[in-house]
């Protein structure tokens, strides 16, 4: 769920209506906040397998680095919303938009590929320790 709200968000029309409306903002958020709840909530639950939680989590990088990836090589505007506040800094609304997923692509997968890695030492760790 979390992956699909993230795409669907991230759709230039629902973006542009998250951030020109009051109600689009709070569902936005509050949809964004309520799945990534969900999925960190199932991926760190120590008594769960392990397996599932690295595969997801795995998942998660692949499909947010694509996401990413998209809106770096668009080569187009897609988010003409930030267009006046890009501006008032004095900077390019593309080169923004390809900072934005940069940023996406690339360190917001930190955190998930951390996740993956201690849930993969502590299924090993068990694994081990069981043998």
């Amino acid at each position: 769920m979390f992956g699909l709200v993230l795409w669907l968000w991230h759709a230039p029309q629902a973006y542009a209506w998250g951030l020109t409306s009051v109600a689009g903002y709070w569902l936005m958020q509050a949809s964004l906040l309520r799945t990534a709840w969900w999925f960190w909530r199932a991926v760190l639950r120590s008594d769960q397998p392990w397996g599932g939680a690295v595969l997801a989590l795995f998942a998660t990088v692949a499909h947010m680095g694509l996401l990413g990836a998209l809106i770096v090589f668009a080569g187009q505007l897609l988010y003409p919303v930030h267009v006046a506040g890009t501006l008032a800094w004095g900077a390019a609304p593309l080169a923004d938009q390809q900072l934005g997923g940069l940023l996406m692509w690339v360190p917001a997968i930190v955190p998930f590929m951390a996740a993956a890695l201690w849930r993969l030492a502590q299924g090993l760790r068990r694994a081990e320790a069981a043998a």
